[in-house]
């Protein structure tokens, strides 16, 4: 977002806020109380943070759509205690290769749903895209499903 516009967004939010809160004490109602105090608390962190935000988002948009593709094995996963939705935040130690041949490990954040965490085991091949600038930083895109095995006969 143009920081005028996150400029904009941070003084609406303050004003809209201070207005609610003026109302609150002179209509004595307890939600515009409480609906002003969180338009402020809102309008104070967009002032604060918002470029901050807005400049790590930009940064993991652009390495998942414009990354170099490649394709790694999860070398590890934990967890890092974070649940969404009751599925666990997974940290995934994913080593690759880039395209001129210089091995990395980088670490990926993603929720994985309770059934597919086998999916993520050591040894799996994922498909990944990496920033260049910054090797570090990596997008996990899919896991690759291993082949059917046909029985013995």
């Amino acid at each position: 977002m143009p920081s005028f516009a996150r400029y904009l967004v941070a003084l609406v939010l303050l004003g809209g806020g201070a207005l609610l809160w003026y109302l609150a004490e002179t209509r004595h109602s307890e939600l515009l109380f409480v609906l002003g105090a969180f338009a402020l608390c809102f309008g104070f962190v967009a002032m604060a943070f918002g470029g901050m935000i807005s400049g790590v988002i930009a940064s993991v948009r652009a390495t998942r759509f414009e990354g170099i593709r490649a394709t790694g094995r999860v070398v590890s996963s934990r967890s890092t205690g974070v649940f969404v939705n009751n599925h666990p935040m997974l940290s995934i130690t994913i080593a690759f290769e880039t395209r001129e041949g210089v091995r990395h490990e980088s670490v990926a954040r993603c929720v994985v749903p309770l059934h597919q965490l086998s999916r993520v085991e050591p040894g799996r091949e994922v498909v990944l895209k990496y920033n260049p600038a910054n090797i570090a930083q990596i997008a996990l895109l899919e896991v690759v499903q291993p082949e059917a095995r046909t029985p013995a006969p």
